[in-house]
């Protein structure tokens, strides 16, 4: 089902990073969770930090020059600046990629919808309580 597909894509995306990573570094991914995970312990964590996703990713496969090849150092300089541009960009497309992902399964995702109903009814209740406070102090002071 949705949570099953998707859990697995996120994990395949935390996979890839961990496997780029030259230094293992001690990185939580908060799981996407199930169909009946807690609100504020799994879904919010998980939105929160996947929201804003910059990965680690070096992308030099995206090279363009083998910076090796150069004849000389102002062919070299010239080579990695054209390949740290190459790079960023791979960085900026994969971080988009993966937030557009998480978009669009944010607004799928019923955990989220029920959350979203349950701060509505709060909100309405909240008024009613208030404007019923309003209404007493009013005829008090009438």
């Amino acid at each position: 089902g949705f949570y099953a597909v998707y859990r697995g894509i996120f994990e395949q995306i935390v996979q890839e990073e961990l496997e780029s990573l030259q230094e293992p570094e001690d990185l939580a991914f908060p799981t996407f969770g199930d169909s009946r995970s807690d609100y504020k312990t799994v879904v919010h964590l998980f939105y929160a930090h996947w929201q804003s996703f910059c990965t680690r990713r070096s992308m030099a496969w995206r090279d363009k020059y083998d910076t090796r090849q150069a004849s000389n150092h102002w062919e070299k300089r010239a080579m990695d600046k054209e390949n740290r541009k190459i790079r960023e960009k791979a960085r900026k497309e994969r971080n988009e990629v993966v937030r557009q992902l998480v978009a669009f399964i944010r607004k799928r995702d019923r955990r989220v919808q029920a959350h979203c109903h349950k701060l509505k009814e709060e909100n309405a209740e909240k008024t009613k309580r208030f404007e019923e406070l309003r209404r007493r102090q009013k005829l008090q002071q009438a």
